[in-house]
């Protein structure tokens, strides 16, 4: 169930998504894929890789009964927001069926990070964006962080993309192993990438929707690549990025050397020529599938620790603040044998971290576990039971409140 209709070319969300359909595929079963968003001229014709496809009306009981005509077996929501629309119609209709949420990002620890770095004004206070307990605090003050910890417990089992996410749920918020299972972002494509030599100019990339995105682009513009552009004058910084608004076309400035290419039909074809990735994201959660991108396609990077948190970084630079990534980017553009050693890491590290056919097999693994065990697994605790009863009549009556309204207009 889709919160939108996969964009593969507009954000790492739409790949992920269609990563797990593939997980499904090799192991035999047949998917439907529905979803009440509007398709794009952007959005993947399912049917070419196999998957079936419904519009789906939102706060509406047609869809109860599209559920008793599918008969689902498995339901996967694409992010927690989906299973607040549509969970508690898939429990009451179809109780047998094994509900997974694909979080995407721990949204809440997304969030409070924003807070935090709104409040520090335009430094980057590092440190209390990686501290556990700042960010627990932080993340209990949202009411986004309630909403997505019981939709979390509403759920059978829930795919957090890294380790440190399903740390962070496990340690803080008390869920077992059993609820959830950490796949990464995953790929069968390694596209590789030509020589130091053969490349040029500085890239970024990262639709225009995603706030993080939109933050990293800024201050890259406004503040890093003024100091780099010094430095290297002929140099050129290449903006990637679907869904472009008025404040990021304002950046567009060939007079400084920043060209607003806008959005990348092929990540892949924009990274294999380009020199260096710039990656300046001051906060975020989840893996970053640009820095997936770099990986396959040996492109050497400069980031912060928010970039690549949940990734072992061995291909690029991973810096703390704003004076070394301005440093450490002229450095690696310059340094050709700096920029072959992570050029020649990139490989391994993509394969040791987004093996397809490794996590494709842990993953159906589970799932055809839980499913052998589902009453078994269900009997929790009191306490989790009674926060699923209530927070599943809420949603509920709240759909069905906004179904009678939408009626009576």
């Amino acid at each position: 169930m889709g919160y939108v209709w996969p964009e593969p070319t507009s954000s790492a969300a739409g790949s992920r998504i269609l990563s797990l359909a593939q997980c499904f595929l090799k192991a035999g079963y047949r998917i439907l894929f529905a979803s009440a968003a509007q398709t794009t001229e952007n959005s993947q014709d399912l049917k070419d890789l196999g998957l079936s496809a419904r519009a789906i009306l939102l706060n509406h009981e047609s869809f109860n009964r599209s559920l008793k005509e599918w008969k689902p077996d498995i339901v996967v929501f694409d992010r927690f927001i989906t299973e607040e629309q549509y969970g508690f119609r898939v429990q009451s209709v179809c109780p047998n069926a094994l509900r997974i949420i694909d979080t995407e990002d721990f949204h809440s620890l997304r969030e409070a990070r924003r807070l935090i770095l709104k409040e520090n004004g335009e430094e980057f206070p590092l440190d209390a964006l990686l501290d556990e307990n700042r960010l627990i605090g932080k993340m209990q003050e949202t009411e986004l962080c309630y909403r997505e910890i019981a939709s979390y417990t509403r759920s059978d089992l829930n795919l957090m993309i890294s380790d440190f996410e399903s740390y962070l749920i496990q340690k803080f918020f008390k869920f077992s192993e059993q609820k959830i299972h950490t796949i990464p972002f995953l790929s069968q494509e390694n596209a590789r990438g030509p020589a130091f030599e053969e490349r040029r100019d500085f890239v970024s990339i990262g639709s225009f929707r995603h706030a993080p995105n939109v933050d990293a682009c800024l201050w890259l513009c406004r503040t890093l690549w003024p100091e780099i552009r010094k430095k290297l004058p002929k140099a050129s910084l290449n903006l990637y990025g679907s869904y472009i608004t008025p404040q990021m076309s304002q950046l567009h400035s060939p007079e400084n050397g920043i060209f607003m290419r806008g959005r990348a039909y092929s990540a892949h074809e924009v990274l294999r020529h380009s020199r260096v990735l710039l990656a300046p994201l001051r906060f975020g959660a989840g893996q970053k599938g640009k820095i997936l991108d770099a990986l396959q396609t040996k492109t050497p990077y400069v980031t912060t620790p928010i970039g690549t948190e949940g990734m072992q970084n061995q291909a690029g630079v991973e810096v703390r603040n704003a004076g070394d990534f301005v440093k450490q980017a002229i450095l690696l553009y310059e340094n050709q044998k700096l920029w072959n050693s992570f050029h020649q890491a990139a490989s391994s590290e993509f394969e040791r971290l987004f093996s397809f056919e490794d996590h494709q097999k842990s993953l159906i693994k589970r799932i055809s576990f839980l499913q052998e065990n589902l009453l078994k697994h269900r009997k929790t605790g009191f306490m989790e039971r009674m926060l699923n009863f209530h927070s599943s009549r809420a949603s509920r009556f709240m759909s069905q409140w906004i179904e009678e309204k939408n009626a009576k207009s």
